[in-house]
This record gives C-alpha cells, sequence and structure tokens, in this order.
C-alpha cells in the first residue's frame, strides 16, 4: 500500500490570482490538519486503514463509508477511464486535486471517461490538465466542485450531465479553447467567475435562473457571446404586437407552416385575448438569443420590444418547437381562431405472433394512443386470412395479412395508424401407413392398400420404386415379379394443411 504525502508547491505562478494563490496556499494545510485528526480518532477508536490513499492500477485512492475517492494518478496519460468500482466498492468522487498534483495538472491527459457511479467532481480535480481536450460529465454527477477544471486551456468539448445541480467558483476558469457549452435546467447554483477568462466561448445555453447573473457567473467579460436563455416565453403567445410580427414573418416565408391559409393566419394577428402558450417546457428549446447581455436582458423583462427583431422572429418561425407550441395553445382555443393546425400522435403497436392454423381461433389486439386518444380501431388486409371486430381477430386460414391499428385524431391531434402482418402457418400432417407383409409370388397377384390421413385429407395417391416387382392403380398393388420395392403414399395437403408422404418396402419372393 502507497501513502500520499502532504506536498507545498515549489514556484508561485505570477498569472494566479492572488486569492486563489493564498487559497492554495492555506487550503491544503487546512485540509491536512482536518484529515489527520479525523485519521487519528477514527484509529484510535476503531483501527481502521483504509483512510490512506492506496493504489489500484495507476490510481490512488481512498475508502470511507463503504465508497471509494479517487485521489491521483500515475498513469502514462492519453485518453483514460475511471474505474467505476475498486475492489467491490463503488467509486463515487473524483478527490481533491486527483489530476492535479501541487495544482500542476497532468498535461498528457487528453480525455477521460466518468463512471456513472461518481456523484461529485472535488476541488481542484482536474486543475491545469492542459492537454485535456474532451470530458463528458455523467448525468449522476451532482456536484462541480470550484476550481475543478480552472485552467483546462486544451478543452474544447465539455458534456454536463442533466444530474448536475450545483458549479463551484471559478470551475472552468480560463479553459480558453471552450467555444460552446450546455448548461441543463438541473442547474440551480453557479458560482462566482464560473467561465470567466474562457476567451473562446461564442454561445451559452443557460437556465433562466441566471438571467441576471451574467456578469456575475463571467460570461458578460468574454467578448461577443451569444447566450440561449432557455425557458423564456411562456408569455409570448399573449402579446398582440408579438404576434402581429410573427404572423407578418410566416407569411413571408413559403408553406406556411402548415397553417390552413394565409387568411387564417392573418385572422391570429387580430386576436388581442390569445392565451399563453401552453407551458415552459413546450419552449424549452424555443428561444435562439440575441448577442448581447443587453439583449438578452430584454429577452426576460421586455418581450414587447422582441416583435421589432426580425433576427429573434425568423429563429422562432423556423423552430418546430416553437410551433408545436404556439399550434397547441391555438388548436385548445374555444374557436381554434380559424386555424387547423393539429399535432402528431403515434401508435404502440407490438408485433404480432406467428401462429399455427386452429379454425376459428381468436387473439386480442392492443395498441395505445402516445396522446392517449381512443378508440383505436384495427382492420385485416386479407379477411380470408383473419377477420377483426373490435379489437377481436379470429383465425380463418393459413396465410398472411396485414392487421393496421388506426385512431382517428380530435381537434387537437391529426389521425395515427400502425400496421403488423399477422402469419398463420399451416398444420403438419401425417399420414399412417402400416408394413406391407412378405409376398410369396404368384402372377399378378393384388394387395390393396389402406392409409389415413391424421387431417382426414383425400384423395392419397400411391407408387413404386420397382414396376418390375409391383405395380399401383389407385390403391391397389399387383405384383409382376419377385424382388422388392418402395411403395410411397402421398398427400398433396390444402390451404390450412401441409403435404405429407409416407413409405413402406414391399418384398416379394
Amino acid at each position: 500500500m502507497k501513502t500520499n504525502c502532504l506536498q507545498l508547491p515549489k514556484t508561485i505562478d505570477p498569472h494566479t490570482p492572488k486569492i486563489i494563490f493564498f487559497r492554495k496556499l492555506i487550503s491544503p494545510w487546512i485540509r491536512s490538519w482536518a484529515s489527520c485528526l479525523a485519521s487519528a480518532f477514527l484509529l484510535c477508536l476503531t483501527g481502521v486503514t483504509n483512510l490512506h490513499a492506496q493504489m489500484y492500477g495507476d490510481f490512488n485512492y481512498t475508502m470511507a463509508n463503504g465508497t471509494a475517492t479517487i485521489t491521483g494518478y500515475n498513469g502514462a496519460g492519453g485518453a483514460i477511464d475511471i474505474p467505476n468500482s475498486i475492489n467491490g466498492y463503488p467509486v463515487t468522487s473524483i478527490g481533491y486535486g486527483a489530476f492535479s498534483p501541487n495544482y500542476n495538472g497532468i498535461t498528457s491527459l487528453t480525455s477521460v471517461t466518468i463512471p456513472d457511479s461518481v456523484t461529485s467532481i472535488g476541488e481542484y480535480a482536474f486543475c491545469r490538465c492542459a492537454g485535456l481536450t474532451s470530458v463528458t460529465i455523467p448525468n449522476s454527477v451532482t456536484i462541480i466542485e470550484e476550481y475543478a477544471f480552472w485552467g483546462c486551456s486544451g478543452l474544447t468539448s465539455v458534456t454536463i450531465g442533466s444530474g448536475v445541480t450545483g458549479i463551484g467558483v471559478y470551475a472552468f476558469y480560463g479553459c480558453t479553447s471552450l467555444t460552446s457549452i450546455t448548461i441543463p435546467n438541473s442547474v440551480t447554483s453557479i458560482g462566482e467567475n464560473a467561465f470567466s477568462g474562457c476567451s473562446g466561448l461564442t454561445r451559452v445555453s443557460l437556465p433562466e435562473l441566471f438571467l441576471t447573473d451574467i456578469e456575475y457567473i463571467g460570461l458578460s467579460r468574454q467578448g461577443a457571446i451569444t447566450v440561449l436563455i432557455t425557458g423564456i416565453g411562456n408569455n409570448l403567445g399573449s402579446n398582440n404586437s408579438f404576434i402581429t410580427d410573427f404572423t407578418s414573418t410566416v407569411l413571408s416565408k413559403s408553406g406556411n407552416y402548415g397553417l390552413a391559409s394565409k387568411a387564417d393566419l392573418i385572422s391570429l394577428a387580430s386576436k388581442s385575448d390569445l392565451t399563453p402558450l401552453a407551458t415552459k417546457s413546450d419552449l424549452s428549446t424555443a428561444i435562439t438569443p440575441l448577442a448581447s447581455k443587453t439583449d438578452v436582458t430584454l429577452l426576460g423583462n421586455n418581450l414587447d420590444t422582441l416583435s421589432g427583431n426580425a433576427t429573434f422572429i425568423a429563429a422562432l418561425v423556423n423552430n418546430p418547437v416553437f410551433m408545436a407550441a404556439l399550434a397547441k395553445q391555438i388548436a385548445l382555443g374555444t374557436n381554434n381562431y380559424g386555424i387547423s393546425i393539429k399535432q402528431d400522435q403515434s401508435l404502440s403497436f407490438a408485433a404480432i405472433p406467428v401462429l399455427t392454423y386452429v379454425a376459428n381461433k381468436t387473439l386480442r389486439l392492443e395498441a395505445t394512443s402516445s396522446v392517449k386518444l381512443t378508440p383505436v380501431t384495427f382492420t385485416s388486409g386479407n379477411t380470408a386470412v383473419a377477420t377483426v371486430a373490435g379489437n377481436i381477430l379470429t383465425i380463418k386460414q393459413a396465410g398472411t395479412t396485414v392487421i393496421t391499428a388506426s385512431q382517428a385524431g380530435d381537434a387537437t391531434y391529426n389521425p395515427a395508424t400502425a400496421a403488423q402482418t399477422l402469419t398463420v402457418n399451416k398444420i403438419i400432417q401425417t399420414l399412417s401407413f402400416a408394413a406391407i407383409p412378405a409376398q410369396t409370388y404368384v402372377a399378378n397377384k393384388t394387395l390393396t392398400l389402406a392409409v389415413t390421413s391424421s387431417a382426414k385429407l383425400t384423395p392419397i395417391a400411391y407408387s413404386s420404386a420397382n414396376t418390375a416387382v409391383a405395380t399401383v392403380s389407385g390403391n391397389v398393388v399387383t405384383l409382376k415379379g419377385k424382388g422388392s420395392t418402395t411403395i410411397t403414399a402421398a398427400q398433396e395437403g390444402n390451404v390450412n394443411y401441409s403435404p405429407a408422404a409416407a413409405v413402406q418396402v414391399l418384398k416379394v419372393q
């Protein structure tokens, strides 16, 4: 077992802000004393020794409360995968400075895969890992601690999982190669200057909660940047001046975006009582933002002026999420405002198992609408094979048919269909053909054969393989000479039963 020791920085980076350096210098001592006191206390009480750093492959780790924390890395770098468990214990945390000894990141590290067992990324975890170009933070992670990716100047791609609720101060400070980032709506806390110094950023998607925090979290210091504020726009549908200009823009486009007619759309613009759009979630990706902090603030506080912004209007017109939300609200209105816009629905119709023919066997069909509309009706494309009454399918004969499920839709939703192929296999038929007793040759002596079908099908045809020994006419065998011959009985089957054959050997002495 290898034990990590506390190390002080050998040099002071003149580009590090004083407050950060002070924190760097003091924080390890505080943490070290606290850790030592806690470790000593536990050792005295329980004799537990797993609080010391241990080695697992290229990784240092500590154990506590049945989980492992990655505390260091000793490998060659490149693309690495953090293990999801160590000796059967889940890895739940990437610890303080794990990939940044003495705050000097492991520059040979290019990408890291974090398992979905991890719930937190600790302070300074990847600080100054300048060679790190991409990282995906899984949905299991809830917190990205302060300075976690501070100074990762080569980082071009960051995916933040939907489980993250907090991003610490200076978490992505100085990630100069990062051009865009999406902050999921699960995030409720972003620390001061979390994105300061990210000079390459041109686009950030940010929850509405942080509309007034653009400067605090460091986004107002990046120069030209587009900030997408998600969740804004729930009152656009009730803003008459906005709707008027929005309508005008739609009319200038081809296709009318599914609207019944230009006259119908014009009637929309005159309605001052158009109710708000359905929900904020319907518009979560509908707003294509404007280019400056002033415009972002305006987006949240003064929707009236948006009707005059051609770029914003055009973005909404071309955004299917916004159009769907607008259409849904109109369709749910008292009189639909004279516009026929309907939403799509889909049907879930599972594959029908292959069946073997049984006369008038029935099967219950089930299909459900994605929007829970009823009834769902069924039809058979080949009623000779199967018929449908309600949702009960009845087998009529072997073969194939396409069963179609249909839902007619309503004032809000379009009709929908789904189809499955039904295959009905034939029943296997067998023939009962008893052994033929050996015969003593008598010229032209005759035998009568008796063969029956399991399906009771007729006629049954017979043949002799050696007509010098015996010939067959109908079911009568005539002896022609000494020797042996194979007598074959065959029934050709029908629409519901498969063909069948059986043989017996006739010996003539």
